[in-house]
């Protein structure tokens, strides 16, 4: 049982976290049974979900999460269609985290560094019309499927409040395009 108890001016909550096999997937997530227990001033609520995720049990690193993009995306840039290495490449996130984009695999795309800064916080659909505009030639379909399947992530795995809007804005922009 891990118990976390935060102290907001005047009250206090506490949250308890508990799994019968300890396999945690960060603070909240479990491969099994999270049990999350909110306990505020005058009340106690109780959650308890089940996960099906089959995430690893610790954060990849770098080299671990960039070769399983180059493995989904392929070994060229999504947007300028550069060939990247996985020592070149770097992670664009479709959803940026600045607009509440989550640093989740399914939110990140290969990009060259000149895409990714260039790129900025442009919305991925409105950076690939600019990117058509240069002459590039993007890699529309690998777009697509990351914002798809952030948006299927998101609805199981829940949070994410900031980006939802983001992404469903994305989305009817996608059944546009």
């Amino acid at each position: 049982m891990i118990t976390l108890c935060l102290s907001l001016q005047h009250s206090t909550l506490s949250l308890a976290f508990s799994c019968p096999r300890r396999v945690f997937i960060g603070p909240t997530r479990c491969l099994h049974e999270s049990r999350v227990v909110l306990r505020g001033k005058n009340r106690t609520h109780r959650v308890s979900s089940k996960t099906t995720s089959l995430l690893p049990k610790t954060q990849l690193n770098r080299r671990e999460r960039m070769e399983i993009i180059l493995g989904r995306d392929g070994d060229r840039c999504v947007w300028c269609q550069t060939p990247i290495t996985l020592d070149s490449a770097t992670t664009d996130h479709a959803v940026p985290r600045i607009k509440g984009g989550p640093s989740w695999i399914e939110n990140e795309l290969a990009s060259c560094r000149r895409c990714n800064k260039l790129r900025g916080h442009v919305r991925p659909l409105d950076w690939m019309a600019r990117c058509q505009e240069k002459g590039w030639n993007p890699n529309s379909e690998a777009i697509h499927i990351a914002l798809q399947s952030l948006s299927a992530v998101i609805a199981e795995r829940g949070g994410q409040r900031k980006a939802r809007p983001y992404l469903a804005q994305q989305e009817r922009q996608l059944k546009k395009f």
